[in-house]
């Protein structure tokens, strides 16, 4: 790394609850790592009006597809997926060239594959939820074995996960989100990439049924722990994936792509335990 350290941020909207600044102030060492509020369509004008010595911007929602938009080349990950969660500032001369990634992928397999133990066989995954963080969980679910797809959601067409997984060349069951607990009981693995609460009706149709599960469930929304879906699922047998634990493992990625070493991947699991912590959160 440079003796002279370079910025970073996370931008998004809303942004004020975003983990990044805590996790990549202990993972590694920047020049600064604010978080800053990018409506959605403004992600241009907030690249473009930066100025300095900058590592990179670390994306979340609702800006991962618009990202895709502002990068000057993009990994193969990211596009085929059409989700970009990372823009690196690669130096080029005087100047420097945007390239988008996506860690989310490795985040969740990560997540899933630290917290199933012995489970291994994810044949059906089932995906809830349609935005870019479940076009990443389709990717994600193909790397840990899946060979029958289904995504419950209230949109069944039009940009997102459809569109990924026909990049991808998948073949994608499209399920109505209210039939989502029949989806559960038969699944291996559930990934839930719906927001806070959004989940919360179908774990009370998933907890009148008092069915035995023996998957895995990953919910991507980590406030509040346990959710709805993770503290009904796992009294009914489901081993539980918190969502925390993907947004430690896709931020160690982004701390080796902004400064080109390894994370103290310790140091950012302990700053998280704690700020999750005060938060009330765990």
């Amino acid at each position: 790394m440079s003796s002279e350290l370079k910025h970073a941020g996370v931008v998004g909207d809303p942004i004020e609850h975003s983990m990044s600044p805590i996790l990549h102030g202990a993972g590694s060492r920047y020049a600064s790592f604010d978080r800053y509020r990018v409506e959605k369509g403004q992600l241009r004008n907030f690249l473009d009006g930066i100025s300095g010595r900058w590592a990179g911007i670390a994306v979340t929602m609702p800006l991962k597809q618009e990202a895709l938009g502002v990068c000057d080349v993009v990994d193969g990950l990211a596009k085929a997926v059409g989700s970009v969660n990372t823009v690196v500032f690669q130096p080029t001369g005087s100047t420097s060239m945007r390239v988008g990634f996506n860690t989310d992928v490795a985040g969740i397999v990560r997540a899933v594959r630290e917290c199933a133990g012995e489970k291994t066989n994810f044949s059906r995954v089932v995906i809830l939820g349609s935005g870019a963080t479940a076009s990443s969980a389709l990717a994600a679910a193909i790397e840990l074995g899946a060979d029958s797809l289904a995504v419950c959601a209230r949109r069944l067409a039009g940009p997102g996960v459809f569109t990924a997984a026909h990049r991808l060349n998948l073949d994608v069951d499209a399920i109505p989100l209210a039939q989502s607990a029949t989806e559960i009981e038969a699944a291996d693995l559930v990934i839930s990439t719906l927001p806070a609460h959004a989940a919360d009706p179908i774990a009370a149709e998933l907890g009148k049924r008092e069915s035995t599960l023996h998957n895995v469930v990953l919910d991507v929304a980590y406030d509040p722990y346990p959710s709805a879906l993770l503290s009904t699922a796992q009294p009914l047998g489901a081993t539980i994936v918190p969502g925390w634990l993907m947004l430690l493992h896709q931020a160690v990625d982004q701390v080796r792509l902004f400064t080109g070493e390894l994370a103290d991947e310790k140091a950012m699991r302990e700053a998280l335990e704690t700020q999750l912590s005060a938060r009330g959160i765990v």
